[in-house]
């Protein structure tokens, strides 16, 4: 598939995933982040059952802060398996993140929060997923 990319790196360190909800459908997927030469690019998400996400052991919730300051980049192939939106927003209350449509303008799909959009993010909460392969 051309311009995706894994990067081979046993230990994990250059690998991060984050637990997001679509804004259309507030259905939650798993983000998938990998670390290049300028920054985190989210690369692709996979789609998961709301079922398995509370109860397989492949996805953990760690409240695992995860800071970057060289920048979060859209690779080409990353989109919102739901709405197929490339954009996203950690909301100022809950810390979770929505896909966004660009606008200036969000609504939390996790707590309902609203409001004008402003900054960049420069941290998040990872997730340990042991199960990263691309569906």
């Amino acid at each position: 598939m051309k311009g995706f990319k894994i990067l081979k790196n046993s230990n994990g360190l250059n690998i991060k995933h984050i637990r997001a909800k679509c804004r259309k459908t507030n259905e939650e997927f798993i983000i998938r982040l990998e670390y290049e030469k300028n920054g985190w690019y989210m690369v692709y998400a996979t789609k998961v059952e709301p079922s398995k996400l509370s109860t397989d052991t492949t996805v953990k919730t760690i409240n695992n802060e995860f800071k970057f300051d060289d920048g979060l980049f859209v690779g080409n192939d990353y989109a919102c398996p739901f709405c197929g939106e490339k954009n996203i927003v950690k909301c100022g209350a809950c810390g979770k993140i929505t896909c966004n449509n660009d606008s200036k303008h969000f609504k939390c799909a996790y707590c309902g929060n609203s409001g004008e959009i402003g900054g960049k993010i420069s941290s998040i909460f990872v997730e340990n997923y042991s199960n990263s392969k691309k569906k």
